[in-house]
């Protein structure tokens, strides 16, 4: 019998899986992961916090990526211009400051990124953390 891991517990784990995986690259300035289903906050980095509407808000942009790109994300009243868009990714950027989304069976992955950081490093460790979560079925 697999005993369940308590919410404090998880969330203390992911707030682990954030630091060591997105903020500690020095390319992530912001970052959370989010249920899709209930759009619960499970971990942020520190000093960031999402609303529920932004979490809902960034959970629809994956409804209708066509229109993700035409209109872009409004986020801590920051408007991105959506450069890429499909099922499981959505890359934004506003002058040199950027945001990627990515999605899995059951979370989403925000990371922000600003002028003094390098996007490509801030995509790659979001996506290579979303692919670990994916193959583990989260």
């Amino acid at each position: 019998m697999v005993a369940s891991v308590p919410y404090d517990t998880m969330n203390n784990q992911l707030q682990s899986v954030l630091q060591d995986n997105l903020t500690s690259t020095g390319h992530v300035e912001d970052c959370a992961i989010f249920t899709r289903k209930d759009v619960a906050l499970r971990a942020c980095s520190s000093g960031f916090m999402l609303t529920e509407k932004e979490m809902q808000d960034l959970e629809n942009a994956f409804h209708d990526c066509s229109e993700t790109r035409t209109n872009g994300i409004n986020l801590k009243d920051v408007h991105y211009k959506i450069i890429r868009a499909d099922k499981y990714s959505i890359y934004g950027k506003k002058d040199k400051q950027g945001i990627v989304l990515t999605k899995t069976a059951t979370l989403i992955l925000l990371s922000l990124f600003s002028e003094d950081m390098y996007p490509g490093v801030c995509v790659e460790a979001t996506e290579k953390l979303s692919d670990y979560l994916r193959e583990k079925g989260k």
